[in-house]
């Protein structure tokens, strides 16, 4: 991973401290980056993985749902 991947995210983004965290790893360092006022780097890279997944999960609900609809509107127009 580049780290320019980990910048395309904002400096707060629970994704870019999973991401930076993943980074360091790589480079054989230990994860750094704190998160919602949390400075213990371990503790923080824990809640922020918490938080990505929840926001993946929200994401994909929406793609699914969004879907469906699209999906539910082509079936409505084909005639019987």
């Amino acid at each position: 991973m580049k780290k320019v991947a980990v910048l395309n995210f904002p400096s707060e983004s629970p994704i870019r401290v999973v991401l930076h965290a993943e980074w360091q790893r790589q480079r054989g360092r230990q994860p750094s980056m704190p998160y919602r006022g949390i400075l213990n780097p371990r503790e923080a890279h824990l809640v922020a993985m918490i938080d990505a997944a929840a926001l993946l999960a929200e994401a994909l609900e929406d793609l699914l749902a969004k879907s469906l609809q699209k999906e539910e509107a082509q079936t409505a127009s084909v005639p019987a």
